[in-house]
């Protein structure tokens, strides 16, 4: 991936946040204006020394890598349903994670933040949750993201096992990845070539109703106004 960097207020704004793999494609003067707009102060001895630079920039102003198992490859998901069950090193959450007593998942529209599936507890980040049912198999991928102040539950419908069936599971369990597990799942979904030789541990936490739902269509009528300043929406039951 090629990454090109223009220093331009609207581009970049102050105070902007920066990845590696892009500082390291920068000039050593494109790296000196960097620091200049942001106040980094970098001493006249370092002023041509590129990886001081960087490192200078990345400890005040860089930008965490997202690590979201979010879009469907199909080879890589089958081999994370059929086999990662055999990596995850699993303890029970207890009390350090509270979710919603119902989860509605469905198997053909996403699930974003504005669902409010809120997840509060210790030590949480934004990284990836495992599907598990009652053999700790897993059955798809979510992910746990910031949002509003904490964090919510977010899905692909994508990243749902074909076996899953419209029903109501008892037995299933939400598993989440330590941060250097997620990171290693991301790397396993993401690499074909990469090997995954080592346990990642994964905290446990049963839903109380998981429900796998399809969307169907509404017999009611749906009025939609659309003005100048305001929008209205309404449906006729």
């Amino acid at each position: 991936m090629n990454y090109v960097y223009d220093l331009h207020p609207q581009d970049k704004p102050l105070n902007a946040e920066y990845l590696r793999e892009e500082l390291v494609q920068l000039t050593t003067l494109q790296l000196r204006e960097i620091c200049q707009k942001e106040k980094l102060v970098v001493g006249a001895a370092y002023k041509l020394d590129r990886p001081y630079m960087i490192e200078t920039i990345l400890k005040y102003r860089g930008a965490k890598l997202k690590t979201f198992v979010d879009t469907l490859i199909p080879d890589q998901f089958e081999k994370i349903t059929a086999k990662f069950h055999e990596f995850l090193l699993r303890v029970d959450a207890g009390k350090r994670v509270q979710l919603p007593a119902r989860i509605t998942l469905y198997k053909k529209s996403d699930i974003s933040e504005r669902d409010n599936y809120a997840v509060s507890g210790d030590r949480l980040f934004e990284g990836n949750v495992l599907l598990l049912d009652e053999s700790y198999r897993v059955k798809g991928v979510l992910n746990l993201r910031e949002a509003e102040g904490g964090f919510r539950l977010t899905c692909n419908c994508q990243l749902l096992a074909s076996s899953l069936q419209e029903s109501m599971y008892r037995n299933y369990s939400l598993g989440f990845l330590d941060e250097v597990g997620s990171k290693h799942l991301y790397n396993y979904y993401y690499s074909p070539t990469r090997v995954l030789a080592i346990s990642v541990q994964c905290y446990i936490k049963p839903v109380a109703e998981l429900l796998i739902a399809d969307t169907g269509l509404a017999g009611s009528s749906l009025t939609i106004d659309f003005g100048t300043s305001n929008t209205a929406a309404g449906a006729y039951l």
